[in-house]
């Protein structure tokens, strides 16, 4: 029986150990996988991690580079700076002291140095040693930029002496506020009270009694040991030898490698013995209960953070500019870890805690957003976007100056008061940009010096900052040369862009500052509201220059657009201009370049709504990157939701613009017909069904666009509402570690942004719409440009007036009309001279009407020839020569073309002439009192203009048709001769028979052709 208990016994300690190591493999694997994580995503580039529990290390390895440049390896021996973990030994030095009663934790510091003092609110105050001990002394946590570069003797004593008179920013004992110079204070005292230097006495009372063989005060480190420190540059480390800071030795320059700090680490949690007592290390875990613990929930003891957690935790990070450190454990279930990198990154922390949390079977932290990796992140976004900036204004001032050389652009004539203004620009500019990077550490940076921040931070925020002052440099230097040399229609869209920039920066600084005035411990923070006042400023300045460039480019874009379609028209072909539809052309030259004109506005909103919410991405990036992508990825699905839905609206708006041009066409039918329409009711009545029916389709399209639009904004802003939800309630879950003042300012930056987001999404509509009116636009004028008038000077330019004979020869004239029925007239053999009168007859549909328009060159012959004076002339040439009224003429409201100050006699002659001075009066410019008249005097007055013009060849299409008889008369038997007395050759379309005895020739068409051509005797 006791063999076979021994048996069971034994197989279970043999389960049970089979078990135990599985465990502490898989453990193993976690904090590997952990270290390899975080190092790779926060581009730490060595590293090495130890962790023990119950007094046996369970993990221990080392990891990447010491040396990048080298590419050495980490090892357990490579000994790193372990930053503000140093304070932990200052801290056994201050409590060794004091149980050797030369020192007490009640005794002024002034004690040991009178010379040093203090003020609070101006009054001098009194700090103990204690106060020194737990950072309740009073002294700012800022006080750290005071640390001077420097490698003497004496430099505890110029760092004490660095913040001597300082003004404290709370009374000694109330608060705590972490101030690494507290500890610099206690190593001169320490000093004071040895002796010694600090260096020599705690290398020898302290180091060497710990038995720590491979710990030293930085300055007696051996460097070839020594890691090289790194720092993050363009998302990379680079290495980095920092400068030396031997003041500030007792608070962050004690150097250790992994062994020692495993012992260290041992000896803290009282599980290996050394020649030190172990009553000073746990007096040295003692917290501080005189004060409220701090915001993470700690209370300070001696050099170690203590937290309720369980059975307690205790810990201490330590960042040096280019090392950082942390060390925490759990004296209750005896398990702790120390992690020593080569980078200054808050990351040592969750490799430390992860590995504590893994061992204990919880889950590791999640990485955090490292302060140094934000600054390099926003610095080199920043310098890649001002980089483009600067060749983009590099590349448009070389422009100028081309332009210039060119004569393209001349010099203007106010130039003098442009450059006084540019350089009073220049100078506000300087002064603005002064006191924004003056004041910039105290918004940004804890009110920390330049100095510091230089050797703390990535370099890659001083290059952005020189990138800025280039670029703004470059800016004022492109806007200068613009107005020094101007260029007549001006488009360039660079200011817009840079404008656009500028503006969009301001408003994202206001939020900014509103989120950082919200979680300022400050009740009034002058620097946040003096960037505040700023990003207003920009905002502003930004926006109106902007706004105004904008406006005087798309005016300038519409006006040239409009001149151009202008200029078009009066190019095209009659011929071509005649199969033109009038509603694409009112259509273009009134509603889609009024469209048009709304794309200042739009792209103001877009632009400015666009750069606010870059600099916003930028943020959120900064503060985390998960939750910066999760944004992201939202406004990516209500980006492609617009898009699809823009998709649609395009193809449904292209057909509501098709409809528009059908609705001007029943306008200028509605115009042109009234009469007709008025007179008939059935007929008014159809045609209003027509034009509501018109009207009803464009409502039902745009609509349906618009209802598109509507459905997707909902999903938008039901996107944005989710968002926001999840930051508040699901980013607690799904990411512990990040801190309640960071998911307040993901919630109100995301809160703010939703308006630059609907301005954007707003304006994609109005884009569409706006793009459809341009293609239209373009592709009427494309069409236009298919064919062009002749711009070369004309032959009957040069001699109309010496006219003598006109003739045809074989013209042969084709065309198609918009049913697909071909129409054919000629072969036409016709001839006149001057001094003769000849009429066109022939009955509806001969051909007449088409005769005219090929003579007076209208339409251009598919066939034949046309002879002045017996040279050939083409349509435009022969254009010159006539002057015509058809039966469908147009009456302008202005005398075109005629000089009227010059021609004042003749005019007011042929007004009596023709019976109508007491109807019409010309004012100076040429312009008629009044154009409705009755269809006969407003042909008369046609006829005035003709006769003014002087044109040798007259051409009337069925003139007389509205007139009464007397004055038909009046105008075969006394008009018409008098014309021919004057040298003029008249060819009138007529149906008056019983004037036909009073021409010279009588030419009869019938389809299309000349059947017959009568001279008659008296000719």
């Amino acid at each position: 029986m006791l063999i076979c208990l021994v048996l069971v016994l034994s197989g279970s300690m043999s389960v049970y150990a089979e078990t135990s190591v599985r465990q502490d493999t898989e453990i193993t694997t976690a904090i590997e996988q952990l270290v390899n994580k975080t190092m790779e995503s926060e581009k730490i580039p060595g590293a090495a991690v130890v962790v023990v529990k119950e007094g046996k290390t369970i993990y221990k390895q080392s990891f990447g580079f010491s040396d990048t440049q080298k590419q050495d390896p980490v090892t357990t021996d490579t000994l790193f700076e372990i930053g503000s973990n140093s304070k932990a030994f200052t801290a056994l030095v201050v409590h060794q002291l004091v149980e050797q009663k030369r020192l007490s934790l009640d005794d002024p510091v002034q004690s040991f140095m009178p010379w040093f003092t203090v003020t609070y609110k101006g009054q001098q105050e009194t700090i103990l040693i204690k106060h020194l001990l737990y950072h309740t002394s009073g002294i700012p946590f800022e006080s750290i930029g005071s640390i001077p570069i420097s490698s003497s003797e004496n430099a505890i004593e110029e760092t004490v002496r660095a913040i001597n008179h300082a003004e404290l920013v709370r009374k000694p004992g109330t608060e705590y506020e972490y101030a690494t110079i507290n500890y610099d204070i206690l190593g001169y005292v320490v000093e004071k009270v040895t002796g010694q230097s600090y260096e020599q006495y705690v290398q020898q009372q302290v180091i060497a009694k710990l038995g720590l063989t491979h710990t030293f005060l930085k300055a007696q480190a051996p460097v070839n040991e020594m890691a090289r420190g790194h720092k993050i540059e363009f998302f990379s480390p680079r290495v980095y030898d920092a400068p030396e800071y031997r003041g500030n030795t007792p608070a962050g320059y004690v150097v250790s490698n992994l062994n020692d700090m495993e012992r260290w680490l041992q000896i803290q949690l009282g599980l290996e013995a050394s020649a030190f007592r172990p009553e000073l290390v746990r007096a040295s875990h003692l917290p501080d209960r005189s004060v409220a613990p701090a915001g993470d929930g700690f209370s300070y003891a001696s050099g170690w953070m203590i937290y309720q957690d369980g059975g307690g935790q205790i810990s201490h990070g330590g960042n040096n500019p280019a090392f950082s450190s942390y060390m925490v454990f759990r004296p209750e279930e005896k398990l702790g870890a120390v992690v020593l990198t080569n980078i200054n990154s808050l990351n040592a922390s969750v490799i430390a805690e992860g590995a504590v949390n893994l061992v204990l079977g919880k889950e590791a932290p999640v990485v955090v957003s490292d302060t140094n990796l934000q600054a390099d992140r926003m610095g080199s976004i920043s310098l890649v976007i001002l980089g483009i900036l600067l060749l983009v204004l590099g590349g448009a001032i070389v422009q100028i100056f081309v332009q210039v050389y060119r004569g393209e652009r001349k010099i203007a004539a106010n130039a003098g008061r442009i450059c006084l203004g540019s350089f009073v620009a220049f100078v506000v500019m300087g002064i603005v940009l002064t006191a924004a990077l003056y004041y910039l550490p105290d918004v940004f940076f804890m009110g920390l010096p330049w100095a510091f921040i230089e050797v703390w931070l990535p370099i890659t925020i001083f290059y952005a900052m020189y990138a800025l002052v280039a670029g703004l440099a470059l800016f004022n230097v492109y806007i200068t040369l613009i107005r020094l040399f101007p260029k007549s229609q001006e488009t360039s869209m660079t200011s817009i862009v840079i404008q656009g920039l500028i503006s969009g920066f301001g408003n994202a600084l206001i939020i900014f500052m509103i989120n950082l005035a919200l979680t300022s411990t400050n009740k009034f923070h002058a620097s946040i509201f003096l960037y505040f006042l700023l990003g207003i400023l920009l905002y502003i300045v930004g926006e109106k220059m902007m706004r105004s460039r904008l406006i005087v480019i798309t005016n300038e874009i519409v006006y040239e657009k409009r001149m151009e379609l202008i200029r078009k028209i009066f190019r095209t072909p009659y011929q071509k201009y005649e199969t033109l539809d009038n509603g694409e052309i009112y259509a273009g030259l009134n509603n889609d370049t009024e469209t048009i004109s709304t794309f200042a506005n739009s792209v103001v909103v877009a632009l400015t709504s666009a750069v606010t919410l870059v600099f916003c991405f930028i943020y959120l990036g900064s503060l985390d990157l998960y939750g910066f992508l999760f944004c992201l990825a939202v406004i990516f699905v209500a980006v492609g939701l617009y898009t699809l839905a823009g998709r649609f609206a395009n193809k449904v708006w292209e057909e509501t613009r098709d409809i528009q041009n059908v609705f001007f066409a029943y306008i200028t039918d509605m115009i042109g017909g009234f009469k007709e329409l008025y007179l008939t009711q059935a007929q008014r009545k159809e045609f209003e069904e027509d034009m509501e029916r018109s009207c009803s389709d464009y409502r039902h399209k745009k609509s349906a666009g618009q209802f598109k639009f509507v459905n997707v904004y909902l999903i938008g802003e039901l996107l944005f509402v989710v968002v926001i939800g999840t930051v508040a309630f699901l980013f607690p879950v799904l990411f512990p570690s990040l801190q309640k003042e960071m998911l307040i300012s993901y919630v109100f930056v995301f809160l703010y942004m939703t308006g630059p987001v609907h301005g954007i999404l707003n304006a994609v509509p109005e884009l569409i719409r706006i793009k459809i009116s341009w293609q239209r636009l373009n592709a009427l004028l494309d069409s236009l440009s298919v064919e062009t008038r002749r711009e070369e000077e004309s032959l009957a330019e040069r001699n109309t007036q010496d006219f003598e004979t006109f003739s045809t020869k074989q013209v042969r004239f084709r065309y198609k009309n918009k049913e697909g029925e071909e129409f054919s007239v000629g072969p036409l053999d016709f001839s006149c001279r001057k001094g003769e009168v000849v009429f066109i007859v022939g009955g509806n549909g001969s051909g007449k009407s088409t005769f005219a328009k090929l003579i007076t060159g209208l339409y251009e012959q598919d066939e034949g020839e046309f002879f002045m004076n017996g040279q050939n002339v083409n349509a435009d040439q022969r254009c010159e020569f006539f002057s015509a009224i058809f039966s469908d003429f147009y009456l302008f409201e202005k005398m075109y073309g005629i000089d009227y100050q010059a021609n004042q006699e003749e005019v007011s002659k042929y007004l009596e002439v023709l019976r109508i001075a007491d109807k019409v009066e010309v004012d100076e410019t040429g312009t008629f009192s009044t154009t409705k008249l009755s269809t006969g005097q407003r042909k008369r007055l046609a006829l005035m203009l003709s006769l003014v013009r002087d044109r040798p060849i007259f051409l009337f299409d069925e003139w007389a048709a509205d007139q009464d008889p007397e004055y038909r008369q009046f105008f075969y038997e006394s008009l018409l001769p008098e014309m021919k007395r004057q040298g003029k050759c008249v060819i009138a379309i007529t149906h008056d028979d019983r004037y036909f005895h009073l021409a010279d020739q009588v030419v009869k068409m019938e389809s299309g052709r000349i059947i017959s051509q009568q001279t008659l005797a008296h000719a």
